[in-house]
């Protein structure tokens, strides 16, 4: 999952919970990256919810596996953002981050932004 996916289940966005439903029937582990989870958190304390709302929306990410950013991850995400730097088509730091965990990990990335992640070659995107 993605920090937008996470972002717009926090929202209630039909959309992402339709899709979160959907992953859950298939009963597929469904991961969260260590850059995903701290992209989350850091939305979390910044939103104006009270601390039982927050508590609700952090329940989506808990028991989840966690995929981390380890070297393998890191060496894949900066092949990444150099390939993207050189192309002129650069990437946020963090989306390279988590396209390279889910690279490292063969795991397909749940997202809405196709457009930005479309562009890191080999990546698989469940899109919603």
């Amino acid at each position: 999952m993605d920090t937008t996916f996470l972002i717009d289940l926090m929202s209630g966005r039909e959309r992402a919970v339709d899709a979160l439903d959907a992953l859950e029937r298939e009963d597929e582990p469904i991961a969260v990256a260590t850059t995903t989870l701290q992209e989350f958190y850091r939305g979390l304390a910044t939103v104006e919810l009270s601390a039982a709302e927050k508590r609700r929306v952090a329940d989506v990410v808990k028991g989840r596996p966690i995929l981390p950013l380890d070297a393998r991850a890191a060496e894949r995400a900066g092949q990444i953002d150099a390939e993207l730097w050189a192309r002129g088509e650069p990437i946020d730091p963090e989306d390279a981050a988590v396209a390279g965990i889910a690279l490292s990990h063969d795991e397909v990335l749940v997202t809405r932004r196709v457009r930005e992640f479309s562009r890191v070659p080999g990546l698989r995107l469940r899109p919603y």
